[in-house]
């Protein structure tokens, strides 16, 4: 839309601030006769050569500047000659930025081409009809002598037969020669009538009343075409692109899960729903939440819930700690563990210390009763991840857990979370909440989450919006069938 809104604005200034144009024409014939005259058939040859030669002189230097001091123009107008197919017409365009001027040139260039025209048959020199004209005139003028010279002889010596026969004879001569020429002179007169140029004006040039361009409405309908076909393909560009999720519809389309929750943005990176910062709008998202997790699990006495999301920083964890939250308020006892032994944030969110935890359990050096950790909401109790796997590597303490020596290897992770050990801790605090949170790592980050999966009742998949990337989920939904997972469900994190 917003493509479509700039092009059309850009075609709506370019139109009013161009300089407008006018056309105006004139339309010329030019009736020819070929060698055969007499007979009155066009020479079609003949007449394309000419009418390109008129084409020549139209758009010639010459007429240019005859023109330019005719109308004293300030800039040359864009002269054209087009001739109309199997006809002897030919159309003379200008075009201009005064409708005046266009008019004017247009009529002028007609003007020039037809005293050209008539200049260029008449020649510098004496024709053939002048010529016999003259032959013509000198002849009658002896015939005139020759007539006068035999009524003399006839007068003077009417019995001198032989001077009498002579006489006779010439003017036989002469006038035999007489009517020769005198019917050269009408042909040749006919002749050059018809091949004498006939060119005129059939339609004068007008007065244009609109510019020719801009063409207001074409450039608007065409800035508006152009626009909705570029935001189309702008629009597909960034659909490969950008593989982003960007609305509930794409998610919906590429998970195929249902959508129990949406979440809006809070304030804050890492926002807790009842603290004084954020507003019942994202309250209430987490009642919903509740309400659609109940509903779709309320025949499990027991509840074992891992919040997971495909890559990191898509608020999983924010999304864990209100999510216990507002279970809690409903009266259950839950309990809320950051598995997350490589980036925990939970004591963070809740401002706990961070010593005793899930790693000392797991490592054998605690109890479950010794870790549990008091929060300010009643019912909610926490579970830190204790300390880090990068500490415990720099500490060298070798966990007991099979296979051994693995203290000094970041990817401990996996067996530690999916030893025994763990399956007995989420089994006792089974057996003493209603429900068990498990904050996770992403799961495309480490393998961390994926040997949890099969130990709980239902996997909460996080997608945040603008964020999450189709072929992340796309992997991620495919990795929690692969091992089992037995329920799972989407939440939308900064959600619309």
């Amino acid at each position: 839309m917003i493509t479509t809104m700039v092009i059309v604005a850009g075609a709506v200034v370019a139109t009013y601030m161009a300089t407008p144009t006018y056309i105006s024409a004139t339309t010329l014939r030019v009736a020819t006769v070929g060698a055969d005259a007499n007979n009155g058939r066009p020479d079609i040859t003949y007449t394309e050569r000419l009418m390109n030669t008129y084409a020549r002189i139209a758009t010639g230097r010459q007429l240019y500047a005859e023109l330019t001091e005719r109308f004293n123009l300030q800039a040359r107008p864009l002269i054209t000659v087009d001739t109309v197919p199997n006809t002897e017409l030919m159309t003379i365009q200008v075009t201009t930025n005064k409708p005046e001027i266009a008019r004017d040139v247009a009529n002028a260039t007609a003007e020039i081409i037809i005293a050209r025209s008539l200049d260029q048959f008449a020649g510098g020199g004496q024709s053939r009809l002048e010529i016999l004209s003259r032959q013509l005139t000198q002849i009658e003028e002896e015939l005139i002598a020759a007539r006068q010279q035999y009524d003399t002889l006839v007068l003077r010596t009417p019995g001198d037969q032989t001077n009498l026969d002579a006489a006779k004879q010439s003017i036989d001569l002469k006038e035999r020669t007489y009517s020769n020429l005198l019917a050269q002179y009408e042909a040749a007169r006919i002749d050059d009538a018809l091949r004498g140029n006939s060119i005129y004006v059939v339609e004068p040039a007008y007065l244009p009343n609109s510019p020719s361009s801009p063409r207001k409405e074409v450039n608007f309908t065409l800035g508006l075409l152009v626009g909705l076909l570029a935001g189309a393909a702008l629009a597909l560009v960034r659909e490969n692109l950008d593989t982003r999720l960007h609305t509930k519809q794409q998610i919906e389309n590429l998970a195929h899960l249902p959508i129990i929750g949406e979440i809006p943005a809070g304030k804050e990176p890492l926002p807790l729903v009842h603290s004084p910062n954020n507003s019942e709008t994202q309250v209430e998202a987490f009642r919903r939440l509740r309400i659609n997790l109940l509903r779709a699990h309320e025949e499990l006495l027991s509840q074992t819930i891992l919040v997971a999301s495909a890559e990191a920083n898509e608020g999983k964890s924010s999304i864990a700690a209100n999510l216990a939250i507002t279970m809690a308020q409903t009266g259950r006892r839950v309990a809320l563990i950051d598995c997350n032994l490589h980036k925990p944030v939970l004591h963070q969110l809740f401002n706990l210390p961070h010593t005793g935890g899930l790693m000392d359990v797991l490592l054998g050096q605690a109890t479950i009763a010794g870790i549990l950790k008091d929060s300010a909401f009643p019912k909610l109790k926490i579970i830190t991840s204790g300390p880090k796997l990068t500490d415990l590597a720099h500490q060298m303490i070798t966990p007991n857990i099979i296979p051994k020596g693995l203290a000094d290897r970041l990817s401990q992770g996996p067996e530690l979370l999916g030893s025994p050990s763990m399956a007995s801790v989420l089994k006792q605090l089974q057996q003493e909440f209603d429900i068990v949170i498990l904050d996770t790592p992403a799961l495309l980050s480490v393998s961390d989450a994926l040997v949890l999966v099969p130990m709980t009742d239902a996997v909460i998949l996080v997608v945040a919006r603008g964020r999450s990337r189709r072929t992340k989920m796309r992997s991620t939904h495919q990795q929690l069938l692969n091992i089992g997972a037995k329920s799972i469900r989407v939440v939308i994190n900064r959600a619309l």
